[in-house]
């Protein structure tokens, strides 16, 4: 795959992924779903931000950073969703050596208060917000609740319901 120069990073309303070697690469048409970007093998990035290459350089560096909140201290709290960050990671599995590769999503609101995910509820609730909304940022910042859904065998998972729900 060709990576582009720093003077093809994507406008505020496109995809912002970089490739194996951390180049940026072309972004997503709008008419490709978030979900496409994320089913490959590669190591992904993908943000809403908006602002200059410094900008983007410092807000995916601050969503990785040790400033980022953990979700458990919002659960059933409103949060309030301006920009997202999807990266991959790789976790230790349940079994001894086991390694998983999944995706981080980090949610940061108008005041840049970030807070990170490790949930496949997560990523699909984003999904979603961006079927219904589109790639953001959102301006005024979506609100929604954080809910943790029990699952069986003892597990659960977390997922984003919006404060709106009038249909």
């Amino acid at each position: 795959m060709e990576t582009a120069s720093k003077a093809a990073i994507p406008n505020a309303n496109q995809l912002v992924p970089t490739g194996d070697d951390g180049a940026f690469v072309p972004a997503l048409s709008p008419e490709q779903e978030l979900s496409t970007l994320l089913t490959g093998d590669k190591r992904t990035m993908i943000c809403n931000y908006d602002g200059t290459p410094e900008q983007l350089a410092g807000f995916m560096s601050y969503c990785q950073s040790s400033s980022v909140k953990t979700s458990a201290a919002f659960i059933n709290e409103e949060i309030a969703i301006r920009w997202f960050f999807i990266h991959s990671v790789r976790i230790n599995g349940e079994t001894d050596g086991e390694i998983i590769d999944t995706f981080r999503t980090v949610i940061v609101d108008g005041d840049r208060n970030a807070i990170a995910f490790v949930s496949e509820g997560i990523l699909a609730s984003i999904e979603q917000l961006v079927a219904a909304y589109g790639m953001g940022p959102f301006d005024p910042p979506l609100k929604v609740v954080l809910r943790q859904i029990d699952l069986k065998g003892g597990r659960s998972m977390f997922r984003l319901e919006s404060t709106k729900f009038d249909f």
